[in-house]
Parts: C-alpha cells; structure tokens; sequence
C-alpha cells in the first residue's frame, strides 16, 4: 500500500500564503516593539512570525517564535494570551506528527481556556485534540472531542465554528468507511458555510465531500466536486488553496487510470508550492508525482521523487510524512524485487510510526512487511505482520483496512495451498467492502473467490464468481 497516493481531507488552516511580504512587516513591528520595551506588542508579533513560518513549512523557526512568545505572556501572567502560544506550539507539533507533544500542549490550553471560561477557545481546542485523534487513528475519542465542541459551537452560535466541526466529524467517518455519515456532516457543513458565505469552507466542504465520492467509487461526482473546489480558490487568488485542489483532482485521475492528467495536475500543483515557498506542499506534490510514475511502471522516476519528497520532510522534521516516504520508497523497492532494501524502508516506516503512536500508519507498515514477506515466500511471518495490522484496523474501527488485510491473509493462505482458509478471509472481505459499498472492491474480491474455486476444482461456482465480479 501506498502512502500519500489519495486525496487529502481538507480542514480549515489558518495559513499565510504571502510569506515573503508578510514576514519582514512582521519583523520590522518586533524590532519596534522591542525598542519601545511593549513586551505585549513583543510577544504578539513573535506570534505572528511563528504563524508565517509555520505557513511555509519553516517549523523549527516557528516554534522557536511560539516559544519565545510564550514566555512573555507567562512573564506578564497574561493566561489568554499562554493558551493561545500553546494551541499554537500544539499545531505546530501537530504538524510535524509530534503528536504526544502536541495533545500536552492542547490539554494545556484546554485547561486554561475551561478557568478563563472561554467557551469559544475551548471549542477551538477541543477540535485541535480531536484532529490529533484523528491523525492517529483514535477515531473514538476523535469523534468525542469533535462532538463535544460542535455542542459548545451550537450553543454559543458559533456558525463558522460549527461548520467545521461537521466536516471534522466528516472526516473521521471517512476514515473509518461510515460514507453515508461521512457525506451527511460534509454536507451539512457545506450548507452553513454557503449561509455564512464562508467560499473558502465552502471549497473545503467540497474536497471533503468529494473524497466520500472517490472512495465510493462515484468518480464523477468526486470530480466535479473537486473542480468547484479549485474555482472558488481561483476566484479567492487562494494559489495555495488551488494546489490542494489540482493535487486531489490528480488523485482521482491516478486512481481511476488517467496517469498523463494525473501527471499535469500535480506538476501544476508542485510549481505552485515552490512558487509560493511551501516546502510542505512541494513534498506533498513530489510524493504524489512519484506515484503515478510508480503506478506506470517509471520505477526509477517514481524512487527519485520519493527521495526528493523523503530530504524536504527531513529537513522539516516532519516525522509522519518521513514515515510514509519511506513505505513509498519501501513500495518501489518491492515492485522491483529488491525485497531486502524494501522491508528496510518498511521496518524503519513502522518503528516512526510506533514512535509516534500512529496507529493508522503502523498499520499500514505491517502490512507492507508482510507483502514483502509473503512474495519472498516466508508466509508464517507475513500472516504475523497481517494479523497485527488487522488488530489495528479492528481496533480503529478502520472497515477499509480491515477488508484489504484480509484479503492479504487470503491471499497468503492462496499461496501456502489452505485454501479454505483463504476462502474463509476473502469471504468476510467481500462482506465489508458490500457494507461498505466499495462496489470496486467488491468485483476483486468476487474475482479472487473466484480463482481459488478454480484451483480447488469447483470450475462452475468459480465461473458464478467470476461472471459476478465483471457484472
């Protein structure tokens, strides 16, 4: 499995997309507050360079700021102004997959902004922690976190506020295969967003929503809702904006075949974030671009662009992102038998994930691992590395992953000859990709039932199956 290789949920950033000329007024604001000894004024513009920084991708420098700023509002006791660095320490960390770090640094904030009794930073808060969650794969207390300030939201109408909060919420059932309720929040946070004529929530809704279409297979739909996306940050001059939005437009053409408008698009969307300074977006777009070379059989291409992407989320000590270069490096390597280097990449994937307590992404590491030991046919260690991503995805509440280790299991118990038992574990995937309505996956299964029905030498119940996945 790859990493990076589908669209990416949008939530709503505060992000500066004109580093360059906001950060020297910033500056020259610091130095006069500075000299006239304004340890308020001080501390709200470090706050503001750390903000710049953290827009460009700069985040050692924004935290440096953020701490700085810190510092002040604890030395003037100014309570709101140290829940506010804090939150803005924790996005920072967030960012960059220090996720301990970043939940000690919201639950900071949190508890001061409940003895202020600052309802509406409370609920900010409350979202941070529950995209944290999120993140990591807890989709439970996610969800809670996220419904908790959607209350606090509604009963102080905050509207903007609440809008958010369904398409978070949007994106938790995404993760997890509840598309119906997935679509509904998207939805509904799209309706209060166009009510507010909130236009850049309203083309994040739209990403959002177009995601549920793609991963229900509903390509069109995804589609056309991407394209409303990217028209509103055009018409916004929201170039930033207009890069994610080419970026998931070039995912949908990835998956669905269209490689040489999957290639545009993300060439676009790359001279944009180097346009602009997004060090982060241009990792994003050369991970992507290294996909669809992978997904055309351009290996080489595809390890040159993941290496590219890998140095520019070291350089920003974005540990998650490093993760999931190296599964993608790990992926090209398998695809070109070179198993030793592969299950490297994987191991040194899954042991930052462990580090970080991503779940989701340890998940997916272990499931690499056992590709790569179920080509090189050591099946007991492949079904050990299996049986520990499934672990996850059960415990996740993941339906998606579940259904596609399960088919790995399948398809090693295929190879060791157990055929029952392959039959068993493709059989329960078939069910969830149905319940899920993953009509795509849903063909595949039917065709592998298919070939082990072959191979046990019932050739009509394999000619059912197969005439079933081509219906």
């Amino acid at each position: 499995r790859l990493y990076g290789g589908r669209a990416v949920s949008a939530r709503i950033l505060d992000r500066q997309q004109h580093y360059a000329e906001a950060l020297p007024s910033y500056q020259k604001a610091l130095r006069l507050y500075r000299q006239a000894s304004d340890r308020d004024g001080e501390g709200n513009a470090l706050n503001n360079i750390g903000m710049v920084c953290k827009g460009a991708g700069r985040y050692p420098e924004a935290l440096q700021n953020y701490h700085d700023a810190l510092k002040i509002k604890r030395d003037l006791g100014d309570r709101k102004g140290e829940a506010q660095c804090l939150n803005n320490i924790g996005n920072v960390y967030a960012a960059t997959g220090r996720y301990a770090e970043a939940l000690e640094n919201f639950q900071d904030s949190l508890k001061i902004k409940r003895d202020l009794r600052d309802r509406k930073g409370e609920a900010q808060t409350l979202n941070n922690i529950g995209n944290v969650y999120t993140d990591t794969g807890k989709y439970t207390e996610a969800l809670q976190h996220l419904l908790d300030s959607l209350k606090i939201r509604r009963d102080l109408g905050d509207r903007a506020g609440e809008a958010e909060d369904l398409n978070n919420i949007g994106i938790v059932y995404e993760h997890t295969g509840h598309y119906a309720e997935a679509l509904q929040n998207c939805q509904d946070g799209l309706k209060v967003y166009r009510d507010l004529g909130d236009r850049k929530g309203e083309a994040a809704s739209f990403i959002n929503i177009g995601l549920v279409y793609e991963d229900t297979g509903r390509y069109p739909q995804a589609l056309q809702n991407y394209h409303d996306a990217l028209k509103i940050k055009g018409d916004l001059g929201d170039r930033q904006g207009e890069a994610h939005a080419l970026g998931n437009i070039g995912n949908l053409y990835g998956d669905t075949g269209r490689y040489a408008e999957a290639l545009q698009n993300h060439q676009d969307s790359l001279k944009i974030a180097r346009d602009l300074g997004d060090r982060l977006g241009e990792a994003q777009s050369l991970n992507s671009i290294g996909i669809v070379y992978w997904a055309t059989g351009r290996y080489g291409e595809a390890l040159r662009n993941y290496q590219d992407a890998l140095k520019i989320k070291r350089d920003l000590g974005d540990r998650k992102e490093e993760a999931g270069a190296l599964g993608n490096i790990g992926v090209v390597y398998f695809a070109t038998g070179r198993y030793a280097e592969a299950l490297q990449n994987h191991q040194d994937s899954l042991k930052i994930c462990r580090e970080l307590g991503d779940r989701q992404g340890e998940a997916m590491a272990l499931g690499n691992i056992g590709n790569v030991f179920a080509e090189t046919g050591r099946y007991a260690e492949a079904l050990q590395n299996f049986e520990g991503s499934l672990k996850i995805a059960r415990d996740l509440g993941d339906r998606k992953g579940e259904a596609s280790i399960l088919n790995n299991v399948g398809s090693v118990c295929d190879r060791a000859g157990r055929y029952e038992e392959a039959l068993q574990n493709i059989q329960d995937s078939l069910q969830i990709k149905r319940d899920l309505g993953d009509r795509q996956g849903e063909a595949s299964a039917l065709g592998n039932i298919g070939i082990i029905f072959g191979k046990t030498g019932n050739h009509d119940e394999a000619l059912r199956q197969l005439e079933k996945g081509l219906d």
